[in-house]
């Protein structure tokens, strides 16, 4: 309407001057209570005035139908730019949220393969601790079977020298033992007074009994020489040979201690 106006105010000037005019013609007859009728010339103004004010309340119609019009489209432009509007805003949204998603589809691809590697990564470290631990096993197993095998083999080297330290301090006991006993049946050969009777090659089995020292408390052969008068010739001879000579190594020594006494053999 502001337009209207500013293209149209010389016309509604006049149109309101004529009105002005006309209305003080009308005030000034009525109060002289006689209407005087004007010239031809004013009622053919008049005429124009009105029909001019016609024209300009169409005209102003006319403009009014125009703006109200363009009011309605614009009005619909605008409905129609805001339907726009919201269908760009949806679509950049349903754009947005779109991108988000792949967004959090590669976040959470990335986060799945970095996981996947990274497990794969823990099972090829427990596979590698698990082999070395395994070799670790084998080798441990191994030493214990080496050293195993050399404890064995020490013990065996041990019980072998043990058995030739056996064998020879039982093999030097023999020796000392044979050197006792002929050490007694010496002296014992010696105290004896041999029998006219007595057979040669004859011999016989003598147990004699002592305490430390070799003093004899018995005599007694256990196998005879074939004749009791013999016998006693032997057991008086170990009888008369006590104290018995000492043995070579203490430990050679016994209480009881047999003997074969076999003069001259």
């Amino acid at each position: 309407m502001s337009g209207f106006v500013r293209q149209f105010w010389p016309y509604l000037l006049v149109a309101a001057i004529i009105h002005v005019a006309l209305a003080a013609f009308l005030v000034i007859n009525l109060d002289r209570g006689v209407l005087v009728l004007p010239d031809e010339a004013p009622a053919e103004a008049i005429e124009a005035t009105v029909v001019d004010e016609a024209l300009v309340e169409a005209e102003l119609e006319r403009i009014q139908e125009e703006e109200r019009a363009r009011v309605r489209e614009i009005e619909a432009q605008r409905v129609e730019a805001e339907r726009l509007a919201e269908q760009r805003q949806q679509e950049e949204q349903r754009l947005q949220a779109l991108q988000q998603q792949r967004e959090r589809e590669a976040t959470q691809a990335e986060a799945d393969r970095v996981r996947r590697e990274r497990e794969a990564t823990e099972r090829a470290a427990q596979a590698e601790r698990e082999r070395q631990a395994e070799a670790e096993r084998r080798r441990q197993a191994e030493l214990a079977r080496q050293r195993e095998a050399e404890a064995e083999a020490e013990r065996k080297r041990k019980a072998e020298a043990e058995a030739a330290e056996r064998e020879r301090v039982a093999a030097q006991r023999q020796q000392q033992l044979a050197q006792y006993v002929r050490a007694i049946t010496g002296k014992v050969e010696a105290n004896w007074t041999k029998p006219d009777n007595w057979p040669a090659g004859t011999s016989c089995t003598v147990r004699v009994s002592q305490i430390p020292g070799g003093e004899v408390i018995e005599a007694r052969v256990v196998h005879s020489c074939g004749d009791p008068f013999l016998n006693r010739s032997v057991e008086n001879a170990v009888l008369r040979a006590s104290p018995l000579p000492a043995p070579p190594d203490p430990s050679v020594f016994a209480r009881e201690i047999e003997f074969v006494f076999k003069p001259g053999g």
